[in-house]
């Protein structure tokens, strides 16, 4: 007897449609459901995968690039905290405690790839930016300073907070998660619309 060639039931008792080995169809074994039953038409698998292996091919490499950033915003953190000994001010810490966890959940979404990661990353990310918006109002003065969250320790408004000698490390942080919401964003948004 040939496996592609009849019908038969599994160990599992589910029916095994007379096709080929690869495209085999599986359907529950019941008394409603005869083994002689006619099999649904299915839409052609290669147009299906197809569309569905591109459009999970983009969500993977925009969760990959959201990773990216998140990854180097953490190993520059570490650096200037670690190696350079800037000390990190309230605000700072805030930023640090959004974007950490992200390089963590970001990287269990993409292996195995699973696009429900952005619904963990995300609120992360926007509280985050939330955060480093309002470093970077501080910072430029725009908030008075009686409003700094800042007590002891590093000063959120220090001018010496200052990478290349022009950009300040406030506006990193804002340009980071931006960059991060706007990856994450969309993916969430491709994967409403499938």
């Amino acid at each position: 007897m040939l496996p592609w060639s009849e019908e038969q039931v599994d160990f599992w008792g589910y029916v095994v449609v007379g096709e080929p080995i690869s495209e085999r169809l599986y359907r529950p074994c019941s008394p409603t459901n005869a083994i002689h039953q006619p099999v649904r038409q299915q839409k052609s698998k290669s147009t299906f995968m197809t569309s569905t292996t591109s459009v999970q091919d983009k969500s993977w490499l925009w969760i990959f690039l959201a990773w990216l950033v998140a990854l180097a915003a953490t190993l520059g953190a570490l650096f200037l905290g670690e190696v350079m000994g800037v000390l990190p001010c309230v605000l700072c810490w805030y930023q640090r405690i959004a974007m950490f966890p992200i390089v963590i959940i970001l990287a269990v979404g993409l292996m195995p790839f699973d696009d429900r990661c952005v619904r963990y990353a995300l609120p992360l990310a926007v509280a985050g930016w939330l955060v480093a918006l309002y470093h970077c109002l501080l910072y430029w003065g725009v908030i008075p300073k009686d409003l700094v969250p800042c007590g002891e320790g590093a000063s959120c408004t220090d001018v010496k907070a200052v990478l290349f000698g022009f950009v300040p490390v406030p506006l990193l942080s804002l340009a980071a998660f931006s960059l991060v919401v706007v990856f994450l964003s969309i993916v969430k948004k491709g994967s409403r619309n499938e």
